[in-house]
This record gives C-alpha cells, structure tokens and sequence, in this order.
C-alpha cells in the first residue's frame, strides 16, 4: 500500500498469515464380528457439515469382494466407494454376504472430504471379523443304543429312528449332515441281527467338523443255535510242560437260524469244575 505523505511517497506492506481450520467431521462406525457367508447390515456415515461439496471414499471392500463377499448376487462382487457424495447428511455402505473365511479380518476405511479449496476431510477406520471357529453341536447323538427284538424266525427286523441333527453358532439348522458308513441302511430299512454302526458327519460353510456313531441291535432271541460237539479227548501233556496242544476238538457241527451271528465260545475248566 503507498501513502502520499507531504510530498515524499511512504510505501510499507502488511501481510498476515491465513490459517484454515475445520470442524472435525465426527464420523464413526464400530467394529463388527460376522460368521461367513452371512449377511452384513449396511453401515451408514453421517457427517456434521452441509452436503454441498462433500463426498466419502470407502476403502478395503475391494479385499472382500477378492475373498467372495458379494451383493445378494454371486456376479455383483463387493468394491470399494470411491467419492459418493453425501446427501442429507449421509451416505450408506450397502449391506453384503460376508465371504466364507474361517477367520480373517478386513480393515475398512472411510475418508470423507470436501473437494472446495480448504475443504474439511476426516478418515476413519473399522474392523470387519469374519470369524468362525465352532464346528456343528450334534443335538441328539450320542444316544442310548436303538435295541429292537428280530420276529420269530428272521435273522433281521426292520428300525425305525429319529435321525441325527445339529445346531451351529453360524448357520443355524442349515449345517451339512452326511451319513459316511457304508452299510447303505436307514431309517425304516431292515437291519441285520447283531450290531450295526451308523456313522454321520456335520460340516459348516467353512469346514468346521464334528462326528456322530449310532448303533442298532438287533437281538435273536427266539431260536437258539445248536451246537454238537466231538466226544471226549484225554491228552497227555506236552514234554517237560504243565499243559498240552490239543487238537480237533472243534464242534462237530453249529447250526443257526441266523449262522451268520453265531460265535463259537470254548471255556477250560479243571477238574472241580472251574474255570
């Protein structure tokens, strides 16, 4: 500036440094734990200015949408946000189906800004946890074994029971059950007399596994098996030992109307009849 003093011209300059300051933007969303494949609600960030000129990037989606994580459709993979304007003061992160992680997490920022000269900008941070680390909780199994009585003259008799079934922290009653013996049978199938495990697995999204055996006996009851033995042996023991290796003294014949639930027991006794 130039002043015009008398006659002599007086110059001086003044100048005064401009600080800009803006309002934090309070802009805050929690961390969130999620079990996989399951839906995540849609987060919405608020901002305390006005809309005009405002906008808000998310970051860290694109990791999700890497791992799986998608719109309500398989093709629409999750992305990240790059300047949505704000209006009414907000904008929304849409809601997603988490991936099918067993345990990750996936960092998300927020940046919101204005793009005016000087304009306010404030940046956040959240943690999504996709997290599952419980296998399927089997709600009947292990039971009391399922013991049913064969028909006169059958050497099977047909089983009904309830099937095994599970809980899981995650997926509800949705959890995956299979049945992985290999007798084939099921419930209402006719089973054979004697003992007959059936084993089962449970899975969840990510792999977490528990195991379940049920066991069925069919008694035989009604016709018990004949036996006819050989005739009596007398047998000198061995040289220079307290006993001897006898031999043929099998059953001469074993007769069943289930042979093949038959077993052949033999028992030693002394001579005052003890074992």
């Amino acid at each position: 500036m130039t002043y015009i003093i008398g006659d002599e011209p007086c110059a001086f300059t003044y100048a005064q440094d401009i600080r800009v300051t803006c309002q934090d933007l309070h802009v805050e969303l929690s961390d969130i734990t999620v079990c996989p494949a399951n839906w995540v609600d849609e987060r919405v960030v608020l901002t305390n200015l006005d809309d005009k000129d405002v906008v808000v990037s998310v970051t860290g989606l694109d990791a999700l949408g890497m791992d799986g994580a998608h719109y309500g459709h398989f093709t629409d993979l999750v992305t990240d946000l790059d300047s949505v304007p704000v209006v009414d003061g907000r904008i929304v992160i849409p809601g997603f189906y988490a991936p099918a992680e067993r345990d990750k997490d996936y960092v998300i920022c927020v940046t919101t800004f204005q793009t005016t000269p000087f304009g306010c900008s404030d940046n956040f941070c959240y943690t999504i946890t996709v997290q599952d680390l419980v296998a399927p909780d089997f709600q009947n199994c292990p039971k009391e074994p399922i013991v049913v009585d064969a028909p006169a003259g059958w050497c099977s008799s047909f089983v009904n029971f309830e099937y095994p079934w599970v809980e899981d922290n995650c997926m509800g009653l949705y959890a995956k059950i299979e049945q992985v013996d290999t007798t084939g049978l099921k419930s209402g199938d006719l089973f054979p007399v004697g003992l007959t495990i059936l084993s089962y697995t449970a899975i969840d999204t990510v792999g977490n596994q528990s195991y379940c055996e049920l066991k069925i006996i069919v008694n035989d009851f009604h016709t018990p098996p004949s036996v006819t033995c050989p005739t009596d042996k007398t047998q000198t023991n061995d040289l220079n030992k307290c006993g001897a290796v006898v031999n043929n003294i099998a059953p001469v014949s074993v007769d069943d109307n289930c042979i093949d639930n038959v077993t052949v027991l033999y028992e030693i006794k002394d001579s005052l009849g003890k074992l």
